[in-house]
């Protein structure tokens, strides 16, 4: 009698365990994996809904680069024989490095001179004026639409321009922690790199 309870116990026990890996067994018997379940699925939209704000709550500095950029591209691409989407497609890393940089930079932008410390100032320097070497060339290409030079090599250009705004905006930030009206001279900077823009087209 002792066997027959014990093999019909070792049977039941054999059978939960088979219902509990094939996920049929009821759910009170597996409510912690149906929690654990539930839990990922919460969290995984949770990161969407994240993304998505995030998207939508880009800064101003983000939304005028993308917006100017999307006008560019429509300048370069006007009366031309070949409507071509390659310069968007070669250029749009770059402006999304820019844009990922733009957001990064948002909270040095916003605070004042005196509560930044000298590696702050020097990282928002190189963000502003580069950012500006960027745009303002954009800027420019929305003059130039009938210019065929600047249609045949915007794309090359545009690189060009981020490359060497990015070097000229190294050597300024370096100067200007030891200027003390830091702020004037670096709009200043700013102004003179959109009046050399101006003159592209």
């Amino acid at each position: 009698m002792k066997k027959v309870l014990r093999s019909s116990t070792r049977g039941s026990q054999f059978q939960q365990g088979f219902w509990r890996k094939s996920n049929l067994l009821p759910a009170s018997l597996g409510t912690l994996q149906w929690k654990k379940r539930a839990t990922k699925l919460t969290d995984l939209d949770m990161d969407a809904s994240k993304r998505t704000i995030h998207l939508k709550n880009l800064n101003k500095y983000s939304w005028l680069l993308l917006i100017t950029f999307i006008f560019a591209v429509f300048a370069m691409s006007y009366q031309t024989a070949n409507t071509s989407f390659d310069g968007f497609i070669q250029t749009l890393p770059l402006i999304i490095i820019f844009v990922f940089w733009s957001e990064k930079s948002a909270q040095l932008i916003k605070q004042t001179e005196s509560n930044l410390k000298k590696v702050q100032l020097f990282n928002r320097d190189i963000f502003i004026l580069s950012f500006s070497f960027l745009l303002g060339f954009l800027i420019s290409l929305l003059f130039a639409y009938d210019n065929s030079d600047a249609k045949a090599w915007w794309v090359l250009i545009i690189y060009f321009i981020s490359m060497h705004g990015l070097i000229f905006s190294l050597i300024f930030s370096a100067i200007a922690l030891l200027i003390k009206n830091h702020k004037a001279y670096t709009l200043a900077s700013v102004e003179t790199v959109f009046k050399c823009k101006k003159n592209f087209h």
